[in-house]
């Protein structure tokens, strides 16, 4: 900060009168930091409308306005968090309401809300907003409306989770779990989505439909593990499991080695396939510019490029 009395700067950090202060005449504080208003006291907060603070922190508001949890002043009574001065939650026991702009008693069915009016638009945390109803109810318990934020006013399903959680659609409940469509709790899945596969002893859902990593080869086309989460023990549609585990295409398989790999690949309904080693055939959408592949367990090796491009290391260029 700047100090008039004598032309010098000073540390504005470590005397709290004049903390986050950047101009100083006759020890007033006359202007603050980026991010910091002045108040009464002519000492810098991080809200406006204070009357005291203490190391930047607002302790106390200038009248009409209220201090709530979050230090901010607010001229709503009973705000306890507000954003830009505009209140977004009230104290227990009381709603924002949005038509009359100010905290209000909650009862009948605006009990645990935190926005409304007539009818309640969203619960304080630890609640869900049934659709049928208007009512806010618990989301704590594990249950069908775990970690639910809103019901449907049709279904009465859950048809949004609280941030940091993902909606099951086929069961419609909350897991922490992405990509998982029926959970058993919010960190084991029982059900993936499409393209993804249940590894059982984890509970989790990990991408099929990459095989660059041979440790994670038989996740590749699988819908479900062992129970030792050690080989796949369902394959995805039209794809059949052999001794060690793994899913493989013998459906677009025209011509075999003599060791029964797959040597040449049929094409069918606007689809390329091209031979794999290990998997059989496999879509040649996976090899960006291909025409022909093998081995793609060695990171997508590619035998033939599209035309305008150059075989590199197994990649078209």
């Amino acid at each position: 900060m700047v100090d008039y009395k004598d032309g010098k700067c000073k540390s504005n950090q470590e005397d709290k009168d004049f903390k986050h202060c950047t101009i100083v005449d006759n020890t007033i504080c006359l202007g603050c930091s980026l991010g910091y208003e002045l108040g009464e006291d002519k000492k810098c907060s991080t809200t406006k409308y204070c009357a005291e603070s203490s190391d930047g922190i607002c302790i106390s508001c200038i009248d009409n306005y209220y201090l709530g949890l979050d230090f901010n002043c607010c001229d709503v009574e009973n705000c306890i968090y507000s954003e830009n001065y505009i209140c977004k939650e009230c104290k227990d026991n009381y709603y924002y309401n949005i038509k009359e702009k100010k905290c209000i008693i909650g009862e009948n069915n605006l009990k645990n809300c935190k926005l409304g009016d007539s009818l309640c638009q969203s619960c304080k945390d630890g609640f869900y907003l049934n659709g049928t109803d208007n009512l806010c109810y618990s989301n704590r318990d594990y249950g069908p409306f775990y970690k639910c934020n809103e019901t449907s006013s049709y279904s009465g399903e859950c048809i949004d989770c609280i941030e940091g959680y993902y909606l099951g659609y086929e069961d419609n409940k909350c897991s922490l779990m992405e990509d998982c469509i029926i959970s058993e709790n919010e960190n084991k899945c029982l059900k993936c989505d499409q393209y993804f596969c249940l590894d059982v002893k984890t509970g989790q859902c990990i991408y099929n439909d990459d095989i660059r990593d041979e440790d994670k080869k038989y996740y590749f086309r699988c819908n479900r593990t062992n129970e030792e989460g050690t080989k796949c023990e369902i394959c995805d549609e039209n794809l059949s499991l052999d001794d060690n585990g793994l899913c493989i295409d013998n459906i677009h398989c025209e011509e075999k080695n003599a060791d029964g790999s797959c040597k040449k690949c049929k094409n069918e309904k606007g689809r390329t396939y091209c031979s794999n080693k290990i998997f059989g055939c496999v879509d040649i959408s996976l090899v960006k510019n291909c025409l022909e592949c093998d081995n793609l367990l060695n990171f997508f090796s590619c035998t033939k490029c599209m035309d305008g491009y150059t075989l590199k290391n197994g990649f078209c260029f």
